[in-house]
């Protein structure tokens, strides 16, 4: 697994930190907004999610925050949102995962979705319940 490129290490890096975080909630560092969704100011795409550019590239705007907050993250990888709301930028809500895990996160957050679903993801659902009932 390879990581992305680590922008936080570009000289341009703390200029686009700052005018990022400009498009969080005024109050979002009061302790008060700990535990609450911090909703994008920003651009937000078709999707619902928040968008940034940096250089010439489009950034997730969660995406962006986990990496501003925590790190870089692997190519591979998927920052997922606990609140299950797309606009949040609270790197408290947001953690690492996969497509497998993104896919169970939504199956068990809506298990009647009408979404249509690739061979992989009924694959992943398979798994995820046999594996739960077998362990019960």
């Amino acid at each position: 697994m390879s990581y992305q490129v680590d922008i936080t290490k570009f000289k341009s890096f703390p200029q686009f930190k700052e005018r990022f975080l400009s498009y969080f909630p005024k109050d979002y560092k009061e302790s008060y907004m700990f535990d609450t969704c911090w909703e994008w100011q920003g651009a937000i795409s078709r999707s619902g999610y928040g968008n940034t550019c940096y250089g010439c590239e489009n950034y997730l705007a969660h995406r962006m925050s986990y990496v501003i907050f925590n790190g870089p993250v692997k190519s591979d990888q998927l920052i997922r949102h606990t609140c299950d709301n797309p606009k949040c930028v609270n790197p408290n809500h947001l953690i690492i995962g996969n497509n497998a895990n993104n896919i169970i996160d939504m199956v068990k957050r809506n298990p009647r979705s009408t979404i249509l679903l690739n061979e992989e993801a009924v694959k992943v659902i398979k798994w995820f319940f046999k594996y739960k009932y077998e362990k019960d």
